[in-house]
């Protein structure tokens, strides 16, 4: 028998038997943190822990400034900020921040078998927030890995996270748009532009988030990421001004980590590596 994952689900056939994924969405909301790991069934029935008995990554494992970080009013941040420890393992890393630390912080991760495949977002147009990212969502896509001579990863459709209204920012008044890679290809960085608001003290937000993508190709038992390249974006249109932050090399977006009240503070890449197992 043979497990196969991109720390987010690649599936295969194997033996004349297809690795069927449970495509359940941890609950987030709770606790606005994400819940137990995703599973997968396999063939026999057993269950396979996706963690794959990682040590977990937990609010106490780093230093949280979000204790004492300046947040927005309105935004209610509270000691749940952390991942908790049934997070992702060890293997979870996040690319650089988009923003400032602010607000709640949402481990938005896509559900089993799924990887980020864009952002759905709108922009405040009045008041204190004019220009600010708001009403964001990660898109989601589901991997497949090739069944004859190409080596290209296929990617189909998937989950919106949050799905339901619970979106990651509340305060859009202009339109929601979306942004999502180009055919086959998955989240592998972000890039984008901020305005500074002053709370106080000042500090910046987001304004404007681009997506940078890359394709994945499977050879010799391996899955590697190509050369990452931007795409669209969404919030109020601006020259980049920071990043491109991508995740590590051969590791792809499973998600995004993103710390929002009324208006989206700051966002990053939640990266996982691309494996294989035999």
């Amino acid at each position: 028998m043979v497990t196969m994952y991109v720390r987010s689900t690649i599936c295969r056939c194997v033996s004349g038997m297809t690795l069927f994924l449970v495509v359940g969405l941890a609950a987030c909301e709770t606790d606005q943190t994400s819940g137990p790991g995703p599973q997968f069934v396999l063939p026999d029935g057993s269950i396979a822990p996706f963690d794959g008995g990682g040590s977990g990554f937990d609010a106490g494992d780093v230093p949280d400034a979000d204790a004492a970080a300046p947040v927005d009013a309105s935004d209610g941040a509270d000691a749940s900020d952390g991942a908790d420890a049934s997070d992702g393992g060890e293997d979870v890393s996040y690319s650089e921040m988009i923003g400032s630390i602010g607000g709640t912080t949402y481990e938005d991760r896509c559900p089993a078998g799924q990887l980020a495949i864009g952002v759905e977002g709108g922009t405040v147009g009045t008041g204190f927030y004019d220009g600010a990212l708001s009403n964001l969502r990660t898109l989601c896509g589901t991997p497949a890995l090739p069944t004859d001579a190409s080596t290209v990863v296929t990617i189909g459709p998937g989950a919106r996270v949050p799905e339901l209204a619970d979106v990651r920012g509340t305060e859009a008044t202009g339109p929601v748009t979306q942004a999502t890679c180009p055919a086959n290809q998955v989240l592998v960085g972000l890039q984008g532009d901020t305005i500074v608001l002053d709370f106080p003290p000042a500090r910046p937000v987001v304004r404007y988030l681009q997506i940078v993508c890359a394709p994945l190709s499977y050879t010799n038992g391996a899955v590697t990421t190509g050369t990452p390249e931007p795409s669209g974006g969404v919030g109020t249109t601006r020259p980049v001004s920071v990043g491109p932050f991508n995740c590590e090399p051969n590791t792809v977006a499973a998600g995004m980590r993103v710390r929002a009240g009324d208006i989206v503070d700051g966002v990053q890449a939640r990266c996982e590596p691309a494996v294989v197992l035999p």
